[in-house]
């Protein structure tokens, strides 16, 4: 390339100049590009024509024959990091960046059956924020860059030092506030916990369980899930809302916590829980007592279960709670009733056991466990993840 300065033009003779060997290294003009990585680059960078390439991805996934969450999972595991690539590495604006997270949302609304009033931080909080965990390519790209150019800026070869040092090379700025992608994931998570949705949405076992591709979940029990995860809200302004039965605000937390008209089938999910913490002890070899009617000075007590494996018996009781419940209140509460001497005593007098521990299982109505029942899940009774 040269100057001009009367013409005030730069003029870039393509003529080869370079040879390797014997060869001549072809050179090209200011209209060509080529591909370097999977990059256009040439004189005038292009933008990276990624969003065609998404569509036809993401349609092909749609078309194969495969799970909810299996799409997902190679939504997340293969088109994702191909994109990362090239917006990384090539011209992006924020704009466009928007338009491919706008087109992701509408894709995976397909795939799950979500209605379109879903918040956006629903799916960009991480999964065991209760979200769906999607990267935000608006948010992160832009931040990703930077750290790619700070990186080389502090590279060890001298040269290209020098091009960051004399401003050959512009270094990018984040065009967010955020300056990790922790900050961001805290950012998502706080945005969808103030939201109807997202309160108290998390469910700590959600990466291991349902959100791994993992093939054993039958297709329509992830969606069902998912959208009790991340829909809760009903109705709109100025609607009634009233619930047929009782009156009461009708919201899935009121239908599956506190309406007469569901007792019966509130009560099935207590019991199917019982009854799989149950199979899970018998298959572990432990003897298995259960809903025991025992005496005590203040009343009778009946707890869920009491498994019992080397002289040691250990009380179970299920609670299943309501979105604004204390989870690990609601843990300490079931220990606190079942702590008696009187239930101890009976036990031991019964059973060939020299010690009696008591744990519950207390989980809200979306899935979520209180920290010290998912330490009975892994340790006391380890759960596989099928179960």
């Amino acid at each position: 390339m040269r100057s001009a300065p009367r013409m005030k033009k730069n003029i870039v003779h393509n003529s080869p100049f370079i040879k390797i060997g014997n060869n001549e290294v072809k050179t090209i003009s200011v209209t060509e590009s080529f591909k370097y990585v999977g990059v256009p680059i040439g004189f005038r960078a292009s933008q990276t024509n990624c969003f065609d390439d998404l569509k036809v991805m993401l349609e092909r996934l749609t078309q194969a024959s495969l799970k909810p969450q299996q799409r997902l999972f190679l939504f997340k595991a293969y088109v994702v990091p191909r994109l990362i690539h090239n917006l990384v590495l090539s011209p992006s604006s924020a704009g466009y960046l928007r338009s491919i997270d706008k087109e992701v949302r509408y894709w995976i609304r397909r795939w799950l059956f979500l209605p379109k009033d879903v918040p956006l931080p629903a799916f960009y909080a991480r999964v065991k924020d209760g979200g769906l965990g999607i990267f935000a390519m608006a948010q992160k790209v832009p931040l990703w860059k930077f750290k790619r150019f700070s990186n080389a800026e502090k590279c060890e070869d001298p040269s290209i030092r020098a091009l960051f040092h004399k401003r050959l090379i512009p270094l990018p700025r984040p065009i967010s506030k955020f300056m990790s992608s922790k900050e961001i994931d805290v950012h998502n998570a706080e945005r969808y916990r103030a939201t109807v949705d997202g309160k108290n949405g998390g469910c700590d076992l959600s990466p291991a369980v349902i959100f791994d591709g993992h093939t054993i979940v039958p297709g329509r029990q992830f969606v069902n899930v998912a959208k009790l995860k991340l829909r809760s809200a009903r109705g709109q302004p100025n609607i009634d809302v009233a619930c047929d039965c009782c009156g009461r605000p009708e919201s899935i937390n009121h239908i599956l916590n506190n309406c007469a008209h569901t007792w019966a089938a509130r009560n099935r999910l207590h019991n199917r829980i019982a009854d799989l913490v149950s199979n899970v002890a018998t298959r572990q070899g432990y003897s298995v007592l259960k809903e025991p009617i025992i005496p005590t000075t203040a009343g009778l007590r009946k707890p869920d279960l009491v498994v019992i494996k080397d002289r040691t018996a250990t009380i179970i009781d299920v609670t299943v709670c309501s979105d604004y419940t204390n989870l690990n209140e609601a843990y300490a509460s079931k220990v606190k009733y079942y702590s008696s001497p009187d239930i101890a005593r009976w036990i031991i007098e019964r059973q060939d056991v020299s010690k009696v521990v008591v744990k519950a299982l207390a989980l809200n109505w979306r899935g979520k466990l209180a920290s010290k029942s998912l330490d009975v899940m892994k340790n006391v009774l380890p759960f596989s993840k099928c179960n």
